[in-house]
């Protein structure tokens, strides 16, 4: 096991994704006040930072797809207030070589404690595209999972159904499951266990 990207700050949720046969990591840096973007050099060791966005600005859980031709990016946002990082959801365009940014018209596009935090890259099912978000709980961060079918997603339009949830007694005796990755048809979840 070797570090790839090792920073003097806290990363998690690193998000990696495929664009015109570059490979990109978008770790969450919340500490830094930026959302940084690296591109592949020599994959998976290797990566150079190639832009910063939301420069003295708290965000976290950044969360890319593309859809019909554009990138988009789901992101949790906040001034000041760390509890807000749970509940705001801004959605954003990114130009094709992912230096420009334009927010979209009803930013922010949810605010919830129930899916208003991102908990994973999105999921194309069946000709479905669904959004996991997280169900938090009072002193229980990331209680629950919740799926969003995305039914409408344009610069001035977002609307989206929910379909399912998941709580953690499906798991087992757990205290909480906050995130959930998937590949092909396999799926791989975090749970928060109990003592």
């Amino acid at each position: 096991m070797k570090d790839i990207l090792k920073k003097n700050f806290h990363q998690s949720y690193p998000f990696v994704f495929k664009h015109n046969n570059n490979i990109y990591l978008i770790p969450e840096s919340f500490q830094t006040k930026k959302m940084h973007i690296y591109k592949s050099i020599n994959f998976p060791t290797k990566w150079k930072l190639i832009k910063s966005h939301f420069k003295n600005e708290i965000v976290c859980d950044p969360t890319f797809i593309k859809h019909k031709s554009s990138i988009w990016l789901f992101i949790n946002k906040t001034n000041e207030n760390l509890n807000d990082l749970n509940k705001q959801l801004f959605l954003y365009k990114m130009s094709n070589d992912l230096s420009k940014i334009t927010p979209h018209k009803k930013n922010p596009i949810k605010i919830s404690s129930y899916g208003g935090r991102s908990a994973g890259p999105i999921i194309k099912f069946k000709k479905k595209i669904i959004r996991p978000g997280q169900i938090q709980q009072k002193n229980n961060y990331g209680f629950g999972l919740v799926f969003f079918e995305i039914k409408k997603l344009n610069l001035n339009e977002y609307k989206e159904k929910k379909i399912s949830s998941i709580t953690p007694k499906v798991f087992g005796k757990n205290r909480g499951i906050h995130h959930i990755s998937h590949l092909k048809d396999e799926f791989v979840v975090d749970l928060n266990l109990t003592n």
